[in-house]
C-alpha cells in the first residue's frame, strides 16, 4: 500500500468460512474514507475459511492480510500474532 496506515482491523477466525464475508464486506463499507488494512489469522480452521479468504482477497480486498496457524493456536495467540504483522 503507497499510503499510510491508521486503522488495522484484527480478527482472529477458526472455522468462520460461513461469516468471513459478510464481516470483510460490513468493514470494508464502515472504513470506505479511510487508511486500513484488516489481518485475519486463520487458526487452524478445519472448514472453507482460507478459501474464503483468499477468493474475498483475489476479489478485490487489497487491504486483506492473511495469517495461517497450521493448528489452533487459541485467540490469544491468534491476536497477538496478527499485532506484530500489524
Amino acid at each position: 500500500m503507497s499510503q499510510d496506515i491508521f486503522v488495522s482491523v484484527l480478527i482472529p477466525a477458526k472455522n468462520e468460512a460461513s461469516n468471513l464475508k459478510s464481516l470483510l464486506e460490513e468493514i470494508r463499507i464502515a472504513l470506505v474514507d479511510e487508511a486500513y488494512e484488516i489481518i485475519v489469522v486463520d487458526d487452524g480452521s478445519t472448514d472453507a475459511s482460507l478459501q474464503e479468504l483468499r477468493q474475498t482477497r483475489h476479489s478485490g480486498l487489497s487491504t486483506l492480510r492473511i495469517l495461517r496457524h497450521e493448528r489452533s493456536l487459541g485467540q490469544s495467540t491468534s491476536l497477538y500474532h496478527a499485532a506484530l504483522a500489524a
